[in-house]
């Protein structure tokens, strides 16, 4: 075929394949336009099959083609600043259903900065937050459809980002934009599902909680089907913070029930995540380490590495509580490994935690305070917004109070641990102030820290594990003991 008469080929052809709707994936007919010199309806294409690709949870495929459609958008234009906009967020939403929570977040604010040069276009001082909430308010003129869905989609991950990146700020904001945008008739579902639910998350965790079961109710009214799962499994992350486990557990069994066989792999795998932790938290340790078992092998074969260092230290929490210490220092240190690059802190703390704790067990101080030190720094610049990172605010103080209380430990250990048990006292008092499920343990270590009190302390801790249904929280007095199982 000559050279010259090929872009009219590919031009050609992939009118076709659009006109007798035949199925080809992987962004074959976008390819054909950009072949054909067609840039412009390349990346329309693109955009299309991405989110036809994303709503059928194949997240990489949906990444790949947001990106080209980016790369193919021409540069300027109040309308290629929507599209823009458009594909930013959906890389957004794509990034975080493979597990890439900072880039998720980058590609976030991408999708905002492209909203704010679609709404400030020929006044920059139009553009930002204050451009945004006019046009919420009605008094910013009209905002493009596009660039609406996109900064409902931008701004629901921005908000889920907050919660795994420590950053309620960013949470907040992020969830007050995309509830204010969900209200709307033409909002996309799933993002209004996110968005509805973090909402009433947040409600709840402010002990609001009969604003928070109206909130919950008037999602569930609003949503389809399969986006019911979402306001189902939200709600457990509510009752799973307070301790409340058969409703948690009843609302992720609706959850299942609504998701059904939707293709939503990442929602499918949180609600496998939250099974575990109710478990793991009810002392039921052969449970949650199988469950968190299946979530490493669900995630391995989607390549979400996220889900994956969940499932592995997740499954190094029941190890740490029957004494298998050794492997949980080794699960611990492979999850963190596999961590570090994707932006989630939370998950790093309860690493630390568990690391800290482990080595504390197998008497190797020196690592174990190591450990706690890095532990209790991230603790501190972030606020507790995870029910599910209690081994990361707690594994620092019991770390050093093991080291501290150990004679093996040497003077200068000890001395170490000694200055590390107020703060690392301090970041779990501020996790139980949020969580309740984190008194248990907080009194079980004040009974360690305070001798005079410790008989005290202890029975304290034995009945708020008691009123909880926290059966592996039940050390009491006895709980030194159970910090120096045998490996």
């Amino acid at each position: 075929t000559p050279a010259g008469a090929r872009p009219a080929l590919h031009a050609r052809l992939a009118r076709c394949l659009t006109m007798r709707g035949v199925r080809v994936g992987g962004g074959e007919i976008g390819a054909h336009y950009a072949a054909a010199g067609e840039p412009l309806r390349a990346a329309l294409r693109d955009l299309r099959e991405a989110d036809a690709a994303l709503s059928g949870g194949d997240y990489p495929t949906a990444l790949a083609l947001y990106s080209r459609a980016e790369a193919l958008l021409p540069r300027d234009g109040r309308a290629v600043d929507a599209r823009r906009a458009e594909a930013a967020a959906g890389q957004a939403l794509a990034s975080w259903g493979v597990g890439q929570v900072s880039k998720a977040a980058d590609f976030a604010r991408g999708a905002l900065a492209a909203i704010d040069r679609c709404l400030g276009r020929g006044d920059p001082r139009r553009g930002g937050d204050r451009r945004r909430w006019l046009t919420f308010l009605g008094r910013g003129g009209a905002m493009p459809v596009r660039a609406r869905a996109a900064l409902l989609r931008a701004s629901v991950v921005r908000a889920e980002a907050g919660l795994f990146c420590g950053d309620l700020r960013s949470m907040l904001a992020g969830n007050l934009a995309s509830v204010r945008i969900a209200a709307r008739a033409d909002a996309q579902a799933e993002a209004r599902a996110r968005g509805m639910c973090t909402l009433g998350l947040l409600l709840g965790l402010a002990r609001l909680d009969p604003v928070a079961s109206l909130a919950y109710r008037a999602a569930s009214r609003t949503l389809d089907g399969p986006h019911i799962a979402y306001s189902c499994a939200s709600e457990g992350v509510w009752r799973l913070a307070f301790g409340s486990w058969s409703r948690a557990e009843a609302c992720l069994a609706r959850a299942a029930a609504y998701l059904g066989t939707a293709s939503n792999p990442q929602l499918a795998e949180v609600i496998v995540t939250l099974r575990a932790l109710a478990a793991q938290f009810q002392g039921r340790w052969p449970e949650a380490e199988a469950l968190f078992r299946q979530l490493e092998i669900d995630a391995r074969l989607r390549g979400n590495d996220l889900h994956v260092a969940w499932g592995i230290y997740g499954a190094a929490m029941p190890m740490l509580h029957t004494g298998r210490c050794s492997e949980a220092a080794a699960a611990a240190a492979a999850a963190h490994a596999l961590l570090r690059p994707t932006g989630d802190r939370q998950s790093q703390l309860i690493c630390l935690g568990v690391s800290a704790q482990a080595s504390a067990r197998l008497k190797d101080f020196e690592a174990a305070l190591e450990f706690a030190e890095q532990g209790v720094a991230l603790a501190l610049t972030m606020p507790p917004l995870n029910f599910g990172s209690l081994e990361g605010y707690a594994g620092p103080a019991a770390a050093a109070l093991v080291a501290a209380g150990d004679p093996e430990a040497t003077p200068t250990l000890r001395d170490r641990a000694n200055r590390l048990i107020p703060t690392g006292l301090r970041v779990l008092t501020d996790f139980a102030r949020v969580f309740p499920i984190g008194r248990p343990r907080l009194l079980a270590l004040r009974s360690l820290a305070s001798p005079s009190r410790a008989d005290s302390l202890a029975a304290a801790a034995a009945r708020e594990s008691a009123r909880l249904n926290m059966a592996g929280e039940r050390w009491g007095a006895s709980w030194i003991d159970a910090t120096r199982m045998t490996p």
